[in-house]
């Protein structure tokens, strides 16, 4: 499930890479993300609009 703060922040820059891990006995995302963008300002600037990093299932690590 994408929020609509994670949709925002993943249109601040050019996506590389984006993993959601799952539990392996179920198969259900475990409630967060790991984005690479292209640039480390691409990055950045999805780290300032993002989701709020404290609201439930809204943990997202933004990579460079």
């Amino acid at each position: 499930l994408i929020t609509a703060g994670l949709k925002e922040s993943l249109e601040m820059g050019n996506v590389v890479y984006v993993g959601i891990p799952h539990y392996k006995s179920t198969g259900d995302p475990k409630g967060f993300a790991f984005v690479e963008f292209e640039t480390k300002e691409q990055a950045a600037k999805a780290i300032e609009v993002g989701p709020d990093p404290f609201e439930e299932n809204n943990f997202f690590t933004f990579l460079n």
